[in-house]
């Protein structure tokens, strides 16, 4: 109902832990079964989960909520300090 909605975009790191998603931000994720661990480094956000899931919420004028999740694909608890792209945002 709306061609350009409000949106909001978070990193749910597990634990309750949620992060504001940055444009074109740099994310080195590595698989940490217990605790999360967050710092920046070099321009590069460092975080150390359980887990990593992009959520991304747009709400129309009408007040219409739609919500989508993804993780990133192809990393596994074996790998280690695995970059992912960085985001961009294409409205």
């Amino acid at each position: 109902c709306d061609a350009d909605p409000a949106v909001a975009a978070v990193l749910d790191v597990g634990n309750g832990v949620e992060l504001p998603a940055v444009d074109g931000q740099t994310i080195e994720f590595e698989f940490e079964d217990e605790g999360v661990e967050i710092e920046q480094e070099d321009g590069i956000l460092e975080i150390e989960a359980p887990s990593l899931t992009l959520r991304v919420t747009a709400t129309d004028a009408s007040g219409n909520v739609a919500t989508a999740e993804v993780a990133p694909s192809g990393l596994t608890g074996d790998n280690d300090d695995d970059y992912l792209a960085s985001a961009e945002d294409d409205d």
